[in-house]
């Protein structure tokens, strides 16, 4: 990248990472509804889970990614062992 790149991705209005957790669960681990000041986004890396939000549930595999919008419930539960990324940007 350009010195002139890196500026521009440095002063844009993009949300940038406050934090990022890999965690790693066991089968049928659960983490209890939840909200975030922040937009979380939960990236699969192995195994299976079910992410519920309001009145949707999502059944996430390897590859891909949920955006939750800020201040929304979430609550998950791992199907299968495995590992995610979890992103939480302002």
């Amino acid at each position: 990248m350009t010195p002139a790149a890196i500026e521009s991705l440095q002063t844009s209005s993009f949300p940038i990472a406050k934090r990022v957790v890999l965690m790693v669960l066991d089968r049928g681990a659960r983490i209890p509804p939840r909200h975030s000041k922040g937009s979380p986004a939960i990236q699969v890396l192995d195994g299976r889970v079910i992410v519920a939000l309001l009145d949707s549930t999502f059944d996430l595999e390897p590859g891909q990614i949920l955006a939750i919008d800020r201040d929304v419930s979430h609550a998950l539960v791992a199907i299968e062992e495995g590992a995610l990324l979890l992103t939480i940007a302002h």
